[in-house]
């Protein structure tokens, strides 16, 4: 299953609940993340963050991309193609929960935690939007330990190079972990770099042979499918949180946070 899994906190619980029932019915069900693929990414997740152990007082994210844009028409349909439909809140989750999703699960990946409370503000800042996604957000983050997280997504057509990614700072050195280009890891006494390369087409690969493997070997701890469930609530958490602007606790939205209904009319 590719993501975003869902697109709002009933359709992310769902999908949780499909994920354990997988399990307990000896079924695979795997969610089509790239990044955890990568070899070079793989051997700096491995190794520490200098300072992690005692804090990770901060941690910067972005995503700066541009994605498809198209008036709308008599019925949703042309809007499924060429990430049309991230501009459709009710459809894509919007610009930050399809596109900002990837620099979140990055750290969601190297964490293994979520945040409690988000806050932060957002806009549309496209010309002839079409429709309601904002694409222009900082917002921040806190985990239950006291870690700060700052994150910027600009979706927009300006020629900017793509970049998404990391940087995770620790009390006595840094690390770096991107999509693109470099990763690496710097402490007094350690140092890691590396490139990583082609990461959408080798990863699709790598998941492809790993799923295969599931099946055959009879893995079936689905493991992905929570990662991606909590992929979906953060940047559901942070998205209301910018466009409420005002802050938002995870339990909050997950409490009371409804679907939405929608119909193929354009």
């Amino acid at each position: 299953m590719a993501k975003p899994v869902a697109v709002d906190v009933p359709g992310a619980l769902e999908v949780l609940a499909l994920g354990r029932r997988a399990t307990e019915r000896g079924r695979c069900f795997l969610v089509d993340y790239q990044l955890p693929t990568d070899p070079i990414t793989l051997k700096f997740r491995s190794e520490s963050v200098p300072g992690r152990s005692a804090s990770l007082p901060w941690l910067p994210a972005a995503i700066l991309a541009a994605v498809g844009r198209s008036p709308r028409t008599s019925t949703a349909e042309s809007r499924f193609q060429r990430l049309i439909w991230c501009n459709d809140t009710v459809l894509g989750g919007s610009h930050h929960v399809n596109a900002c999703l990837h620099a979140v699960d990055a750290v969601l990946w190297v964490l293994g935690k979520k945040p409690i409370l988000a806050s932060g503000f957002s806009a549309i800042a496209r010309d002839n939007p079409h429709s309601d996604s904002h694409d222009v957000l900082a917002i921040s983050y806190t985990f239950a330990d006291g870690v700060v997280w700052d994150h910027c997504g600009r979706h927009l057509n300006n020629l900017y190079p793509f970049e998404c990614g990391a940087l995770i700072h620790g009390t006595t050195g840094y690390a770096q972990v991107s999509y693109e280009g470099a990763v690496r890891l710097k402490g007094a006494e350690e140092a890691y770099s590396g490139e990583v390369a082609e990461l959408y087409q080798a990863g699709a690969r790598r998941n492809v042979a790993a799923f295969y493997l599931q099946i055959t070997e009879g893995h079936f701890e689905n493991a992905t499918v929570s990662r991606a469930v909590d992929g979906v609530l953060t940047t559901v958490l942070s998205r209301e949180a910018a466009l409420r602007r005002a802050p938002l606790s995870l339990e909050n939205i997950i409490a009371r946070t409804g679907g939405w209904n929608w119909t193929l009319r354009g």
